[in-house]
């Protein structure tokens, strides 16, 4: 679960949880560091370090420093304070960086040897808690905070940062005191008004039951109404919380919102732009045309256009010092990496994790071993080769619960997961587990995806492709087994794609109608289109 961001959302022990954990930072060892520390605190002094309401421990873990154990006991230790007051650090740079710098720091308290780590363990450390790189980005977010209104767009091709740049800024509008809703149009996608209702859900979390009704009841006529009003319930609904307090919402994804939700999203954009209200969307500037409804309040001077590019060669030997810490690249060893990232972000860490994969970038102690030369390696020339040869190395069930998962997409849940696959729950927990543990899945809020959507887009397109048929297929009879609602598309999509024609053709009708009598016309036209295509051959 290494470098998951936290959900913003308080749960577990109060008296044990990270500030970033608090704040919605980034998630990863020094997270659980953290509370060892705590423990250690505790054994020690034989008392919490924080005490009180849950407010007020929340309160303290984020920006107070206990007492040293040793000022409590004398009797403790100065070197054993110093490392559990390490361990409390605040900020998670000034912590220990993994478990094993702990121990070595501890060897001197202890006759116990070191275990050896496992290359799973070493990729584990390939992450950055802080963004690189964007200082300029940043201050933009920052400003827009200070400023406390207006609209910020930010494109990126994938993997360049924009998810983590939003994160970032949504850490720093927590800690201020914003509140903030964020909906990921990735699970959104192919569904009509599918941002809407995302926000919708949001939005009620933040509510009060009062507030909700008067202004929730428009969203079960969705389609059916015009769209004028379910804007105008939104704008109401949103600048009543701007009254309580100051609130971001953030949207990833956006270029998979649909036409309907990007009228709307842009009507809220216009109509909030003078209240206590920011907007901050992320989206793929790669896959959006020039004529999209994206760029509209740009054109308008409504919302600022932030572009993030890859990052040059020396902001990539930053991020490789933080991902490799405490050793430094070597120029020839940056030159190669940058090459082959080309100063993509996630490009980089796959890069890294595959050659530690391979055994070509190794852990001895604390330090990192590169290899010898790397320009005589014989590496795969693309990022997707270098994926699957990773994906490969893991265990057959493994293998297939991936293959599955990038079918599934935003419809994977455990039950669905195991009907496609076929697999017994034991080898389904077991096959997570090294997922989760190979870092090619996450699991957040109680749910699975893929730590990356690249992960998920190269394993998808290397199924072979009867293969990938048949799980289309089996993905479409699971979803159709489970009778849910408001699915028609999602089934349709699915059933042509696995080539089972009569099925394709009625699911596809279906969605054309519910469509039309949503008044999606561009939808309804998609959905003939398909089912014409199969009729014709």
């Amino acid at each position: 679960q290494l470098g998951v961001p936290a959900s913003g959302r308080i749960t577990g022990t109060c008296e044990y949880l990270a500030p970033e954990a608090i704040s919605g930072g980034i998630i990863d060892e020094r997270t659980d560091l953290y509370a060892l520390g705590i423990l250690a605190y505790e054994m020690l002094t034989g008392k919490l370090p924080f005490t009180g309401t849950r407010l007020e421990v929340l309160r303290s873990q984020l920006k107070t420093m206990p007492a040293p154990p040793r000022s409590i006991k004398a009797a403790i230790p100065e070197t054993l304070s110093d490392i559990v007051m390490k361990l409390l650090a605040k900020d998670p740079e000034e912590r220990y960086r993994d478990g094993a710098s702990v121990i070595e720091d501890m060897a001197h308290l202890t006759t116990r040897e070191r275990s050896v780590e496992t290359t799973t363990q070493q990729q584990s450390y390939l992450y950055s808690s802080r963004m690189i790189g964007r200082d300029e980005e940043l201050a933009l977010g920052t400003k827009l905070l200070e400023d406390g209104k207006g609209a910020l767009l930010v494109g990126a091709p994938g993997g360049v940062g924009k998810t983590r740049y939003m994160l970032t800024i949504r850490t720093q509008a927590l800690i201020e005191n914003w509140r903030s809703v964020k909906v990921d149009v990735h699970g959104t996608a192919h569904f009509l008004y599918g941002w809407v209702r995302q926000l919708y859900r949001q939005l009620e979390g933040l509510s009060s039951d009062e507030l909700t009704k008067k202004h929730g009841e428009v969203f079960s006529k969705l389609g059916k109404c015009a769209d004028g009003e379910v804007t105008g319930a939104l704008v109401s609904w949103i600048r009543e919380l701007g009254k309580e307090g100051k609130l971001v919402v953030f949207s990833d994804d956006m270029q998979w919102a649909d036409g309907k939700s990007l009228q709307i999203f842009n009507e809220l954009v216009r109509q909030l732009n003078k209240e206590p209200i920011i907007f901050v969307t992320a989206f793929r500037n790669n896959e959006v045309g020039p004529t999209s409804p994206l760029w509209q309040t740009t054109e308008e001077g409504v919302s600022q256009y932030l572009e993030l590019g890859p990052l040059t060669k020396q902001q990539t030997g930053d991020l490789m010092e933080h991902l490799l810490f405490p050793s430094k690249p070597s120029d020839d060893f940056l030159e190669q990496s940058f090459k082959a990232s080309g100063g993509n972000a996630f490009d980089l860490i796959e890069f890294l994790r595959y050659l530690v994969a391979t055994g070509n970038l190794t852990r001895s102690g604390r330090k990192w071993e590169e290899p010898v030369s790397l320009s005589t390696l014989d590496l795969p020339a693309e990022q997707s080769e270098r994926v699957i040869a990773r994906i490969c190395k893991l265990g057959e069930a493994s293998r297939k619960l991936a293959s599955a998962a990038s079918v599934l997409g935003e419809q994977l849940d455990l039950a669905r997961w195991q009907t496609v696959t076929g697999v017994d729950e034991s080898a389904l927990f077991d096959g997570i587990a090294d997922l989760l543990k190979n870092q090619v899945m996450v699991k957040v809020e109680g749910t699975y995806d893929f730590a990356h959507f690249k992960l998920s887009e190269t394993i998808y397109d290397n199924v072979e492709t009867e293969n990938r048929a048949k799980l289309h297929g089996l993905v479409a009879d699971a979803i159709c087994s489970d009778d849910e609602k408001g699915l028609l598309p999602v089934i349709a999509r699915h059933y042509v794609a696995a080539g089972i024609k009569d099925k394709a053709v009625t699911y596809s009708l279906d969605a054309a109608r519910e469509a039309e009598g949503t008044q999606a016309e561009w939808a309804a036209f998609d959905h003939y289109r398909e089912a014409a295509k199969i009729l014709e051959k």
